[in-house]
């Protein structure tokens, strides 16, 4: 897999604003999961590939679960690499109503991600 595959290098920018003080990013991946929802790596093991791959900031957003977010952050500031908190929750409503044509009674689910979450929060 190529690096800009993993941590969207290229044009793509963020920016990371924490304690008053902006810091451009170019090197990212925002959207990973670990042991704590259906990834397969433990926190720490995802920062360590994150930077060995060439990132400057990563994401922790498992699936409707914060329980790895004290791990990854632990080990970012033991790599020096940026850490952002996050979460990705599914949203699951009712089927379409009646009224539309498909008359569609399926559940619908999405995921939302966030990021720079308090886990306290969440």
């Amino acid at each position: 897999m190529p690096l800009r595959d993993v941590c969207g290098i290229g044009p793509a920018m963020i920016v990371l604003i924490h304690n008053s003080l902006i810091v451009f990013v170019q090197n990212f991946d925002c959207h990973n999961h670990s042991i704590f929802s259906d990834g397969l790596l433990r926190p720490r093991d995802l920062v360590a590939l994150a930077k060995s791959s060439g990132c400057d900031a990563v994401a922790l957003t498992d699936h409707d679960n914060t329980g790895g977010l004290e791990e990854a952050e632990n080990a970012a500031a033991d790599m020096h690499i940026r850490f952002i908190r996050g979460v990705e929750l599914s949203v699951t409503w009712p089927g379409r109503a009646a009224s539309v044509a498909t008359a569609d009674t399926n559940p619908i689910t999405i995921h939302v991600v966030g990021l720079g979450i308090d886990p306290n929060e969440a």
